[in-house]
């Protein structure tokens, strides 16, 4: 029987394209520019017999680093003639290409996130002859669950609708006008209460301020364009205790075409900043089995009321541990995470059961010294560290092309948590040094 080809797209900025063209347009092109970057990282997360549609080449060599460390059969790169931030419309604009997935007969078409555009392409690849089947993403009929369930206001009306009182998400509101937020988060800040104020879909940290109590509102609110432009939620604040997943915890589920829920994987998130995602930490240990306990069972209920939705494939729940012994729901995103290829490529190279063998800590965004880094350089100077299949243990790097910005994505993979901590030390003096 033959293989049916996944066709994927790595489609990060099309995820919040709304959002991303209300910025000025040098924070735009670096937004693009950095999702563009990132976007390899995806090819970690795909199975044999794939095409990966990227916005920026990716060198031999580094292909070759991936295919024998995963054993990936049967992956090619290809990138459409106009490349852009929309990369789902750039290959459905590309018609050689078009033509030559055509010969496939039928494709698997999966993506980062399941966008309108995507489905704007799922169209034009059926127009052109193609059978395109969805196992990852909703049917078009059910594309709206991303947006109802994957904004910041959508999910908080999801948790009030449920009325469970186990399930909740720190006291606040959703309004659509700036000012009725301002006067809101103020009036809270006046009373010493800090507050966090979010965009309806930011992204990377942008369209969300913290503001612990005292902490006056930046002027960046009233100059930002978007708070103008999209829903805004003010929530309090919560003082989050930072032994239990670093304060956020977070749950990533993959709901299959069948609609049936699995939990891929827990784990504690770090943050480079206040509320910039960076990596994951996976492992025995990594969350006390009490919150553990606790979050699986809300992920239950929410899960299973995405799935009855009709939303299909990759999301996450993301939760903040508050020191009152509380865990509140923060958001979560319909969609591959910043942990997606962290979670396959431990199943390639520990099985299924990964996270009882080894200890796993991510980052997407370490800074290096500026300098002209490239795959080989680096690999080069980590080789003593890099991951070895005999020990099991080891540095992985998820990116090359973050190398040109002078950031290095990997995985680190120790037996335990002291050693995985250990190489991360050997790491840093390797590299900054």
């Amino acid at each position: 029987m033959q293989t049916i080809k996944t066709v994927y797209i790595s489609n990060i900025s099309e995820d919040v394209w709304d959002f991303i063209t209300s910025l000025d347009p040098n924070a735009m092109s670096n937004e693009i520019e950095e999702n563009t970057f990132l976007s390899d990282r995806a090819i970690f997360t795909l199975p044999d017999s794939s095409v990966f549609i990227a916005a920026k080449s990716i060198s031999p060599q580094y292909q070759d680093y991936i295919t024998s460390l995963i054993h990936l059969d049967d992956f090619h790169v290809v990138i459409p003639q106009n490349a852009d931030g929309e990369l789902s419309l750039d290959l459905a604009n590309d018609l050689p290409l078009i033509k030559t997935l055509n010969q496939f007969g039928e494709i698997n078409l999966a993506a980062y996130s399941s966008t309108s555009q995507l489905y704007q392409l799922h169209q034009k690849l059926i127009q052109s002859g193609l059978t395109v089947n969805l196992p990852l993403s909703p049917q078009p009929q059910h594309q709206d669950t991303v947006d109802n369930f994957g904004s910041k206001s959508g999910i908080r009306r999801l948790v009030e609708s449920l009325n469970d009182p186990d399930i909740f998400m720190a006291p606040g509101q959703i309004f659509d006008s700036k000012a009725a937020a301002l006067k809101y988060a103020s009036d809270k800040l006046n009373q010493s209460e800090g507050v966090v104020i979010k965009t309806n879909r930011g992204h990377a940290g942008m369209g969300v301020i913290v503001l612990p109590p005292g902490t006056p509102i930046p002027q960046t609110f009233e100059t930002d364009a978007y708070w103008d432009k999209f829903p805004i939620v003010v929530e309090k604040y919560i003082d989050v205790d930072p032994s239990i997943g670093g304060g956020f915890p977070n749950l990533e589920y993959l709901i299959d075409a069948s609609g049936r829920v699995q939990l891929l994987y827990s784990c504690g998130m770090s943050m480079s900043s206040p509320g910039v995602f960076s990596g994951v930490e996976i492992g025995l240990g990594a969350l006390p089995s009490v919150v553990l306990d606790k979050m699986i069972k809300i992920g239950q209920k929410i899960s299973q009321k995405y799935s009855d939705s009709g939303y299909r494939g990759y999301f996450d729940i993301d939760f903040a541990a508050g020191k009152d012994g509380k865990l509140y729901i923060t958001e979560s995103n319909l969609r591959q995470t910043g942990g997606s290829h962290v979670y396959h490529l431990a199943q390639r190279l520990f099985g299924h059961d990964f996270d009882q063998k080894t200890y796993i800590i991510s980052d997407n965004t370490f800074s290096l010294p500026p300098s002209n880094w490239t795959f080989g350089s680096i690999s080069k100077l980590l080789q003593p560290i890099l991951y070895n299949s005999d020990t099991k243990e080891g540095i992985v790097i998820v990116s090359e092309n973050m190398l040109s910005r002078n950031q290095l994505s990997y995985v680190a993979f120790g037996h335990d948590s002291t050693t995985t901590h250990s190489l991360i030390s050997s790491l840093k003096k390797y590299l900054l040094a």
